[in-house]
This record gives structure tokens, C-alpha cells and sequence, in this order.
């Protein structure tokens, strides 16, 4: 015969470790197939958002044999996702023209490297995006004029949609009408993350079960309630229910008992809300730095006079640097380059901000009252530790005649090729949103700037940047590099040139500050 503290002893036993078992079967569970399908939307929107940059970076560095930016840029995009391993972008024709796995300092050199599978090179000429499940299954995918996700085959024709509970080898997307960009995806981070919680979740199923023992051989005859109060809520956590708690007020180990499982409930209610709030800004920090870059001009002015060239490295994903240049009227165009305090998400807004203010100014009045006028906008609309440092300049075409307002920005440097010097040009003023009335503190000057100077415009980041604690790039050095490459044949090649160097100065140390340049060289 068995005693009831026995049966007791047994039969709480067996609950406690089927109910516990259950809730981490049905947690695990779940979380799994969240995995798979988070991982799915994750690629996608990193596939959708990273691969015209990549590829532009592609263009811009990496064709002009300056791998270091490029190989950086490509790293860094990829530790912003979980799930992609391998970046590999391609021609229509199914050659490797980089693969991130291989190509590591220099472009590849040696026979073409082409795509032997007939699945992957099916997925490489459409021009639809695609993905490839584990076990060979390959959809395509367009939106609709509803902006909905629509599933097609190769010919654009409606297909099934996809299962996105399985596990995908790939993805694959197009890009500027001439490239496709294959995305590998991996799930070994995915999975330590579900091992992880299944160990949490045996080691609180084995604590709770010797707890539960302990204390129902020493107090059987009270515990039939405090019991039943734990195993509803057990219930309760197992269905996803984290905000249960139980209410249990023995005066003893059972009281303790209770509390225990409302901190393990609270606990995880925290971390469940946390990895979804994480997600969630992760999300929008890349929509964020997605809708900055579609704010830069997507394409340089053609000028005959001048030949330009700009490029911004964001020191997070939104940055708090900007440009623009603005054709205006008679001949006449305006470009200027913004620092705002800081970086990140702030500064990204006030940059929005300024864009739009320069844009609709510098189109109605001269660069001085743009100058002006943007300071009123900018000191009523901003925070008072948030202002802007700007250089704005305009081209007269017809009168080849330069001219600046400088707001508290660094010095413009001009490359004089007749005498091979590179002068500083200050102009003075204070940066935009410090004072109400800026009109006495700016000024407009005329810059001399002959055919074959070269002229640079900078954000605080290039002369700023580190290489350790205690030495950074610093103004000698960035005057030394102007005057070292200005004679190159384009502006393209001086500005990549500059920023080559700055980041082999850098090395592997932390960049702290968005790097923005304008290279400007005249041709006539």
C-alpha cells in the first residue's frame, strides 16, 4: 500500500514533469517554425533592401580596383543578418562576378567563373526575385499593383504560393537591370538560438519538478490547492499566456513556490516582449537607412565644365550627414554638403528635414538667403542640442564663376594645379539652428577655382577618423592625400583614392562618425 503523501508525491511528479515537458515541447515548437518563417522574411527584406547598394559599392569600388571599401561595406551588411552567409552577385549570363566567400581583397583574375546548376541559373536570369527551398523548390515572386506579395513562375504567369515553413538554401534578386544578386541563407545562429532556449527550458522543467517533490513529501496534506493554482498556470504558460500569476499565501515553502513561478513567468514575458521590440527596431532602423539612401541623388549632374563625384560611409544605419546637388536656373547649380550633431536615428531625421528645406529654398533665392532662411526653419523646428554644419556652394556655367557660404562646416580644399598646392578656404559662419538670426554671421565669397584645380568639400568624419585611442586621420594628412591624387583623370578615381586611404589608415578600428566627400575637378 502507498501512503497519500506518496501517491501524492508521484502523482505531482508525473503532472509537474508532463506539463512543464508539454509547455517546452509546444514552446520549442513554436519557436522553430518562428525561426524559419522570421528567417524567410528577414532574407527577404534584407535581399530587397541591401542589393542595389551592394551592387552600386560594386560598381564604384570594386570595377575600380578598390576592394577595401567595397569587402567592408559587404561585411557589414552582413552582420546586420542572422541568416545570409554568402553574397555572390552575378551577370544575367550566369557568371561569378564576386563571390563574398572567395573574393576577399582583390576581383577575381582568373577563367570566368560560371553557375553549373540549372535551378540557381534559372533563378539568376528572371528578373523576378526568387528562393530556393533546402529540397529544391524554386518560387518567384513580384508585387502587385495592391503593393501585396504576388507568386509567379518564370514567365510571370500566377503560381502557388509558397510554403514558408520550409527552410530556404537561397535567394536570389535583380538589380540595376543588368546584375542578380544571390543571397545563401544559413541557419546555424537560428539554431543555436532554439538550442539555447531548450536548454532554459529543461533546466526550469527540472527545477520545478525536484521543488515540486521536496515540498509535497514535506507538506502533502496542504498543498491539493496551491497544486491545482500552479498547474493552471503552467496551463497557462504553455498556450503562450506569460502575464499569468499565480496567487498562492501558505506562509511557507509553498508561498515560495508560488513566487518562483511568477518571476520565471514574468521573466519570460519580459524576454518574450524584448526579442519582439528588437526585432521590431531592427526592422525599422533598416526601412530607416533605406528611405535616407533614396533621399541622396541617385544620380551625379552632367556638367561639361565639371566632372563630380560624392559618396557617403555611414558610421550606423542612418547617418547624420547629407548632399544634394540642385540645378536651378539661367545655368546655375547649387550643391552643398550637411554634418549634423551626432548620428543615428535623431540625426537622420533632421538630415530628412534639412534635405527638404534646401530643396525647396535653394530653387527660390540665392545661396546666401537660402543660407538664412533654412537657419529660422531649422532653429524653430529642432531640439536646441540638435544643429547642422553646411557648406553650400553654387556654379555659374555661363560665367564658370564659383561661389560659397560656408555655416560653421569644415574648409573647403582646393587643389590649384598651376602652382600644385592645396589651400584651405574658410568661410567663416555658424552652424545652422544655433541662433535665430544668422544674417550677420554668414557671407557670401567668391572661390578661385581655374581649369584643373580640384576641389574638395568634407564632413568632420574623414580628418576625425581613428586608427586607436589616441591617433586619428587629422587635416595634414587629408591636405597630403588631396594633393597626391587630384591629378588623377576623374573625380570618381580622387575620391575613391581619398577614401582608400582613410580606411587603411582606420584599419579594423570602430569607425565613430559618418565620412561624406565632394570632389568637384574642372575640365573647362
Amino acid at each position: 500500500m502507498f501512503s497519500l503523501r506518496q501517491k501524492l508525491v508521484v502523482a505531482i511528479t508525473l503532472l509537474i514533469m508532463l506539463i512543464l515537458g508539454t509547455a517546452a515541447f509546444f514552446f520549442v515548437r513554436e519557436k522553430q517554425q518562428g525561426v524559419v518563417q522570421d528567417a524567410y522574411y528577414a532574407a527577404k527584406s534584407f535581399a530587397e533592401i541591401q542589393s542595389d547598394p551592394i551592387v552600386d559599392d560594386y560598381e564604384q569600388y570594386w570595377l575600380q580596383k578598390s576592394s577595401i571599401p567595397f569587402t567592408q561595406r559587404v561585411q557589414d551588411a552582413l552582420k546586420k543578418s542572422d541568416v545570409i552567409s554568402v553574397v555572390r552577385i552575378y551577370s544575367f549570363s550566369g557568371e561569378i562576378l564576386y563571390d563574398s566567400s572567395v573574393d576577399k581583397n582583390q576581383p577575381y583574375a582568373g577563367k570566368p567563373r560560371l553557375e553549373k546548376d540549372p535551378a540557381t541559373l534559372s533563378q539568376i536570369q528572371s528578373k523576378f526575385l526568387s528562393v530556393q527551398t533546402e529540397g529544391g523548390d524554386i518560387a518567384f515572386m513580384t508585387r502587385a499593383q495592391s503593393g501585396d506579395v504576388q507568386f509567379v513562375d518564370r514567365t510571370g504567369k500566377p503560381a502557388s504560393p509558397l510554403d514558408i515553413s520550409q527552410k530556404l538554401a537561397n535567394i536570389v534578386i535583380s538589380s540595376h537591370d543588368q546584375y542578380a544578386v544571390l543571397y545563401s541563407i544559413s541557419y546555424d545562429a537560428l539554431s543555436t538560438r532554439i538550442n539555447d532556449i531548450r536548454d532554459r527550458m529543461v533546466v526550469l522543467a527540472i527545477f520545478g519538478m525536484l521543488l515540486g517533490i521536496f515540498f509535497a513529501w514535506i507538506f502533502a496534506s496542504r498543498i491539493a490547492g496551491s497544486i491545482q493554482s500552479l498547474v493552471g498556470g503552467a496551463a497557462e504558460i504553455a498556450k503562450g499566456d506569460f502575464t499569468y500569476r499565480t496567487n498562492i499565501h501558505t506562509g511557507d515553502e509553498l508561498e515560495v513556490l508560488g513566487s518562483a513561478f511568477n518571476t520565471m513567468a514574468e521573466e519570460v514575458d519580459k524576454r518574450t516582449k524584448n526579442i519582439v521590440y528588437q526585432e521590431r527596431v531592427t526592422k525599422e532602423l533598416e526601412l530607416a537607412a533605406k528611405i535616407q539612401t533614396e533621399i541622396l541623388p541617385r544620380k551625379l549632374p552632367m556638367i561639361p565644365a565639371l566632372d563630380i563625384s560624392a559618396g557617403i560611409i555611414p558610421a550606423e544605419e542612418v547617418g547624420g550627414d547629407c548632399y544634394d546637388f540642385l540645378e536651378v536656373h539661367d545655368g546655375k547649380m547649387v550643391f552643398y554638403l550637411g554634418d549634423v550633431t551626432g548620428h543615428g536615428v535623431p540625426a537622420g531625421i533632421m538630415v530628412s528635414v534639412a534635405n527638404a528645406i534646401m530643396y525647396y529654398l535653394a530653387q527660390k533665392m540665392p545661396i546666401l538667403q537660402t543660407m538664412i532662411e533654412a537657419n529660422t526653419v531649422i532653429k524653430a523646428k529642432s531640439a536646441n542640442n540638435m544643429f547642422m554644419t553646411l557648406a553650400m556652394l553654387q556654379w555659374d556655367d555661363p560665367a564658370k564663376k564659383l561661389t560659397y557660404v560656408n555655416a560653421g562646416h569644415e574648409p573647403l580644399l582646393v587643389y590649384a594645379t598651376a602652382k600644385k598646392t592645396v589651400d584651405e578656404v574658410h568661410g567663416g559662419g555658424m552652424a545652422l539652428g544655433m541662433v535665430p538670426d544668422n544674417s550677420k554671421l554668414l557671407k557670401e565669397m567668391t572661390v578661385g577655382f581655374e581649369v584643373g584645380d580640384c576641389l574638395v568639400i568634407y564632413s568632420d568624419g574623414l580628418p576625425e577618423c581613428w586608427k586607436d585611442e589616441k591617433e586619428n586621420f587629422g587635416m595634414g594628412r587629408l591636405k597630403k592625400a588631396v594633393a597626391d591624387y587630384a591629378d588623377l583623370p576623374s573625380a570618381l578615381a580622387i575620391r575613391n583614392a581619398i577614401l582608400s586611404e582613410i580606411k587603411q589608415f582606420a584599419g579594423t578600428y570602430k569607425q565613430m562618425d559618418d565620412m561624406t566627400i565632394i570632389v568637384i575637378k574642372r575640365k573647362g
